[in-house]
């Protein structure tokens, strides 16, 4: 059974047989409609056809469509269906053609900044890529950008910040999602770890942003070398001067080692409590028991 990718089926004579609502709506989906698509009072099963930009249409009954010369194919023969995504915009992956797009398109929707390979929303845009649709360039020169699903305990990275607030104050971007979309000030917003509302345009984090965002560096204090660097990784520490991971039990003996000592004479006398405030720690003199304390915190 040949099939179809949703690119092929776009402004051509193949009818789609749809049998249900649900169909229809990841049609709609899948070809790019931003709101939920479904027909009106429909009788399934019906036939749709993508001649228009980024929706179905579909008003053929079964006695019409006998009149009609188009190939007609099953809903299963859509090739790679991506259930559940939809287009939200495009890239242009060709920017040598930049001028030629926005003279396409009559740079009303876009500027010649798109040859930098950000995303296009389709919102407000329809019209813009409908031109480009015609002209047939649309999937030379573009890739689609997909939807993506979220859940909690996904971890996202901030790639614009909607509004002023608690994000403007900090560098970090790599987030997990602790909570599902819930109101919040007069919006639907995700929640991310330490409970804040996310205000923000996001994508999945890449493993190696993950990484960073799961790393802490905790600074420690030495007399002799000065400042060195304890790191924290998914629970783990490690010194990376050396490469070396340092046990959670070898830390917590550290820990426990600063602890007021009673010193014994042959009189047993004891005039005053002696408390062991620093220790060396390999190279490093006169470590603080409140840095080691710090890095214990974060180990799993």
């Amino acid at each position: 059974m040949k099939t179809y990718t949703i690119q092929e089926l776009r402004n051509t004579p193949i009818q789609i047989k749809v049998y249900s609502e649900e169909q229809a709506i990841k049609l709609a989906y899948a070809a790019g409609y931003y709101i939920d698509w479904k027909p009106f009072e429909a009788k399934y099963p019906i036939y749709c056809y993508l001649d228009n930009f980024n929706f179905p249409t579909w008003n053929l009954s079964e006695n019409e469509q006998k009149l009609h010369k188009s190939t007609i194919i099953e809903f299963n023969q859509i090739e790679n269906f991506m259930e559940n995504k939809k287009i939200i915009g495009y890239k242009l992956i060709k920017p040598e053609y930049t001028k030629a797009v926005c003279a396409i398109e009559g740079y009303i929707c876009f500027g010649e900044n798109i040859r930098d390979g950000h995303v296009i929303f389709l919102e407000n845009r329809e019209e813009g890529f409908k031109k480009l649709q015609d002209a047939k360039v649309l999937d030379l020169w573009f890739k689609p950008v997909y939807k993506e699903e979220y859940k909690v305990g996904d971890w996202i990275t901030i790639t614009e910040v909607d509004s002023l607030g608690w994000l403007n104050s900090t560098p970090k971007r790599t987030f997990y999602i602790v909570c599902n979309p819930a109101s919040f000030a007069g919006g639907t917003y995700w929640r991310i770890n330490g409970g804040k509302a996310l205000h923000a345009t996001f994508r999945k984090a890449t493993l190696e942003e993950i990484q960073q965002a799961q790393k802490t560096i905790v600074k420690m204090y030495s007399s002799n070398k000065g400042e060195f660097e304890i790191e924290v990784v998914d629970g783990k520490a490690y010194y990376r001067p050396e490469n070396k991971h340092l046990p959670k039990e070898w830390i917590r003996d550290i820990i426990n080692s600063f602890d007021e000592i009673i010193i014994c004479s042959n009189k047993k006398e004891n005039p005053y409590n002696v408390t062991i405030a620093s220790l060396n720690v390999g190279c490093y003199h006169n470590c603080k028991k409140c840095d080691w304390e710090n890095v214990y915190k974060l180990l799993k």
